[in-house]
Order: C-alpha cells, then structure tokens, then sequence
C-alpha cells in the first residue's frame, strides 16, 4: 500500500513506488551476486587444495593434525582427481567472483543505499575470513615469510643477510618454496617485524604460526575495508562501493 502526502499528483506517487520498487529488486541481485562472490571464494579456498597436484605438496602434511582440515580430506571428492575438472572449477570460480564485482561496481555506482552498503562490507569481511581456515597447501607464500622470519626469530641470524636455506633443518623449511629460500629477505621491514614477532609468539607450531598469519592479514583486510568504507563515504557522500574483491591468492 502507498501512502501519499496531502497534495501530491498521482505521478509523483506513481515515481515513489516504482523507485521503491527498483531498489527492492536491486536490493535482490546485490544479495544474489554477494551470494556467487562467497562461492567463488569458497571454491577457490577450499576446493582447489584438494585437488590431485595441490596433495602433492609438503603442507598436506600439516591436515592430519587439524580436525577441519582432516575431514575436507577424508571427504574429497573424487572428481577433483581430473585436471579438466579443476580447469573448469577453477575457471568458473574465477570468472563467477569477477563477474559478481564487475556487476556490483556497476550496480552500486551513485547509488545511496546503506542496506547495499552493508552487505558489501559484510561479503567482503566474509571472503576475507574464508582464508583464515582454508586448507595449509592453499598457497607457500605464507611458508616463505615464515622461515624468513625464523631466521631472526629461532636462529637468531639477519634475514637480510642470511637466506633460510643456511638452516636446513628447520622444521618449517619443508613446506617452504625453494625457489625463495636461498636469497635473503627482501619485504620492507615493517613486514618482516610483523613477521618476526608472529614468529617469536607461535613458536615451532607450524599450524599455528600460519593461521596467526593469516589472523593477522584478515585484521589488515579489515583495516583496508574501514578506510575505503570511510573514504568512500567522503568523497562526495558516494552512495556503496566496490570493496576488496580478490579472493584468496592461489599461488605456487
């Protein structure tokens, strides 16, 4: 039922309702491509660590001793044994997350509505938290920063003088990627202090030392999240705004 206000034409009503009913159907599709963005990252996080070649590398080794992470492995699915089955997963879920953005962007451009406001912040808060639990073989990035870090932190060595490769035995170096460890670190230093002093707190636990990581850059997700949030809201009192969407990097 529409309401009306003493002395208002009939087409003004008409123009009320049906911006009304505009914003309800927008209002669906922003829930809809919210919903695809969160599967794509989903899929990308959790499904791809499982298939054949991911098994293959040393942080599978690490599932066993995590609960969640023994049932994703105890419950695989057989399929993502084929490489064409994780070729088309992996290209659906790519395409699915750019699609959802490309189309929230557009939606949302000069549109004021803090309900599609929110739910932007939200999804992207919800695939930022995703890879905080995501399987240990998802990517080895995390594995290179860590051993890096260890060199100051359980050797007592420079990073940036020593590569990691100088301590062998080291029980986080298996699951590091080689093709890095043998130069001294290389990230700005406020990056390797933040990694140093994880390292000094999470000790030889290599599980724990990455979810603490990953912790750590769901919190910095965050802080980029508010900060875009608050910019968008002064610069021209724009209406929503695209926020992060990248899923988890999937990288060697």
């Amino acid at each position: 039922m529409t309401s009306t206000v003493p002395g208002e034409s009939q087409e003004s009503v008409g123009q009320r309702a049906a911006a009304r009913h505009d914003r309800s159907h927008v209002r669906v599709l922003f829930a809809a491509l919210a919903a695809a963005l969160m599967l794509a990252t989903l899929l990308l996080a959790y499904g791809l660590p499982l298939s054949g070649g991911r098994l293959l590398k040393p942080a599978v080794g690490l599932m066993p001793d995590v609960p969640f992470w023994s049932f994703l492995l105890e419950h695989r699915p057989v399929s993502l044994e084929s490489p064409a089955v994780v070729a088309a997963l992996v290209l659906a879920a790519s395409g699915l997350g750019f699609l959802a953005c490309f189309l929230g962007l557009f939606l949302a451009w000069r549109r004021r509505d803090p309900w599609i406001r929110g739910l932007v912040i939200g999804t992207s808060i919800v695939c930022t938290a995703a890879t905080v639990v995501a399987p240990p073989n998802l990517n080895s990035n995390p594995y290179n920063y860590m051993m890096r870090a260890r060199v100051a932190a359980a050797h007592g060595g420079n990073p940036y003088v020593t590569p990691a490769d100088e301590f062998p035995g080291d029980p986080f170096m298996p699951f590091a990627n080689h093709a890095y460890t043998d130069t001294p670190g290389g990230k700005l230093p406020a990056w390797m202090i933040v990694n140093v002093t994880i390292a000094r707190l999470s000790g030889d636990d290599v599980v724990r030392n990455l979810v603490s990581l990953r912790f750590f850059l769901f919190l910095v997700g965050i802080a980029c999240i508010a900060l875009v949030s608050a910019t968008a809201g002064d610069w021209r009192r724009t209406r929503s705004w695209p926020a992060s969407c990248s899923g988890p990097g999937i990288r060697s």
